[in-house]
């Protein structure tokens, strides 16, 4: 029964050591194991005293061990149970105060909602920043386009105020010369350089190089006024001829007219023989034969003569009227023969010769009026003139300023009695503004046709492009000079128009509608009518034409013994045919009977 205790005690003890083991997690594991170690070789010892006295120190031993065991497994268990213990506070927190959870989610969302208000009104402020950013450029682009109007207003009214000064600077000194250059007023000039001649230059060395200027057409580059200066400081009685000469050899242009009637003023108020030794020699070149070397000069001199004649160097006008009669086809119902000769008489000549006033003077003279009298009501209106640089842009007065009001109604004063000024009697310029007006209508009408004939040509040759896929050299070559041709033609009309204050004519387009059927133009089949002398439908020429399109009489064409048929039967099957089918054109092709 001792014995029995014993193993019950030891058994006890080692099954308390188990679970003391697994209590404490396996962290003493090896204080448990040396506890039970003890407790089985205290029960193996042979006496029963000394048995005993080894279960007395087992149970000892072992209740330390358990008791160090507990203590350990306790300080785990504190740490354990401490970190346990945080979690589930935290656990708690949220799962067990649903009422705090609500609150944190409100607060993220307040929080979110406020955020996301303060960004919407960042970017309202910023668009809104950018909008009156973009509405201040609008509006400073605003005043610049108003103030860039009102500035090209008042260049377009200076402009018109230049180009009048200028026609009224031009009329006034022709008009002067005319009076220094009537017969007595000449005779005086002549008389009084006669007097003076001694003390100019007369060397030959200067006269020679001044000659030589004129012959290499450096005279030209000079101002009008310079070559005034230099004739009047030189003696030239000597090289009036020569001077004359050195006219007629360079190859003058338009932009040198002004310093050559410069020249020949000085010349011809001082020596009285310098415009019989050039006048006939400008009257021979005009009146030969025309070619393209001449063409040009001829036209020139035209002008220069006419220059002549606008500033009292020509008194007589029979040449030059005889001339734009023959030019303008005065005698022909106006059929004109050389509508460049008429133009670059048109031009020269002016309002002083023609008497009309040409459109871009009337349309300068009217913008000048409209614009005083828009200042004068703006002014009227009360309205202030002086506005600052951050007016609106409706307050930027669209007038010109008071300056150019009273500049304007100076020009328009002396313009008015400028276009008054006659280089010729009444009766004279009738006679030539009769004749230019001739030769406009005669141009504008045959501008008119050819405009039609153009179209006419182009829409064939189009029609001719698209059946072969290109045109032959001869017809692009007609295209090419049939539009060359109108080109000029408008050209000359419209200067005329413009010279004369006569209306364009109108030049319509061609709006007639071609037949299509349902699948487009398709083939068109050509038939010779009474006025279709030069149409030969698709084909080039007359010769083609008949190639493709008619057929050939074979009873005359071929010998009647190759038709094995005598001239009797020949002679009836030709009678047959006329009396079935006609003659030439009225041959009708009837098909009823082939085979």
């Amino acid at each position: 029964s001792t014995s029995h205790s014993l193993s019950m005690s030891d058994a006890s003890g080692r099954g308390k050591g188990r679970v003391s083991a697994r209590k404490s997690g396996g962290i003493n594991s090896s204080s448990s194991s040396s506890s039970v170690c003890v407790g089985i070789s205290g029960s193996a010892g042979a006496a029963i005293v000394g048995g005993a006295r080894g279960r007395v120190k087992g149970r000892s031993t072992n209740k330390q061990d358990v008791d160090k065991v507990k203590g350990v497994r306790g300080t785990g268990d504190s740490v354990s149970k401490g970190r346990v213990g945080r979690t589930k506070n935290r656990r708690r927190s949220g799962r067990g105060n649903p009422e705090k959870l609500v609150t944190l989610s409100e607060e993220q969302r307040l929080k979110k909602e406020e955020e996301r208000k303060a960004a919407e009104v960042i970017a309202a402020a910023e668009a809104e920043r950018q909008r009156l950013e973009e509405d201040l450029k609008k509006l400073q682009l605003a005043r610049d386009a108003k103030r860039q109007e009102q500035k090209e207003l008042c260049d377009q009214v200076q402009e018109a105020l230049d180009s009048l000064s200028t026609t009224i600077t031009l009329v006034e000194s022709r008009k002067r010369h005319r009076k220094e250059l009537v017969a007595e007023n000449l005779i005086i000039l002549r008389k009084e350089f006669e007097a003076s001649k001694k003390k100019l230059k007369s060397d030959l060395k200067k006269c020679t190089a001044f000659v030589k200027k004129i012959k290499s057409g450096a005279a030209w580059t000079m101002k009008p006024t310079d070559m005034e200066r230099d004739v009047a400081s030189l003696n030239l009685s000597r090289y009036v001829e020569e001077v004359a000469a050195a006219l007629l050899e360079v190859k003058l242009k338009v932009a040198d007219l002004p310093t050559v009637v410069a020249l020949c003023l000085a010349m011809h108020s001082r020596y009285a023989d310098f415009l019989p030794s050039l006048v006939p020699s400008l009257w021979g070149v005009i009146h030969a034969k025309a070619n393209e070397e001449t063409a040009k000069l001829r036209r020139i001199y035209l002008r220069l003569l006419t220059e002549f004649l606008l500033n009292g160097i020509l008194v007589e006008t029979k040449q030059l009227l005889k001339l734009i009669a023959e030019v303008s086809g005065a005698n022909n119902g106006y059929a004109v023969s050389d509508a460049m000769m008429v133009l670059s008489f048109a031009r020269a000549a002016g309002f002083e010769i023609l008497s009309t006033t040409p459109q871009n003077i009337l349309k300068e003279v009217k913008l000048l009026k409209q614009q005083i009298q828009e200042l004068e009501i703006f002014l009227v209106e009360g309205k202030c003139l002086d506005v600052p640089d951050n007016a609106a842009p409706e307050d930027i007065p669209q007038v010109i300023t008071p300056e150019l009001s009273m500049k304007a109604k100076d020009i328009l004063e002396k313009i008015k009695e400028t276009l008054k000024e006659r280089a010729v009697t009444p009766v004279i310029s009738d006679v030539f503004q009769m004749h230019c007006k001739g030769a406009f209508d005669t141009l504008a009408s045959t501008l008119v046709e050819t405009h039609t004939k153009l179209q006419k040509l182009e829409k064939r040759c189009e029609q001719d492009r698209l059946l072969q896929g290109n045109l032959s050299e001869a017809r692009e070559k007609g295209l090419a000079d049939a539009r060359k041709l109108k080109e000029n033609l408008q050209k000359s009309v419209e200067s005329l128009s413009q010279i004369l204050d006569r209306p364009l004519p109108l030049l319509q387009e061609d709006e007639e509608e071609e037949e299509s059927g349902e699948g487009g133009p398709g083939l068109e089949l050509w038939t010779k009518g009474e006025d279709d002398s030069h149409d030969f439908g698709p084909f080039d020429d007359e010769e083609t034409r008949s190639f493709y399109c008619d057929i050939l009489d074979l009873l005359t064409t071929i010998p009647p013994a190759l038709l094995g048929m005598c001239d009797a039967e020949i002679k009836k099957i030709q009678e047959e045919n006329v009396r079935k089918y006609g003659v030439g054109s009225d041959v009708v092709v009837d098909d009823s009977n082939a085979d």
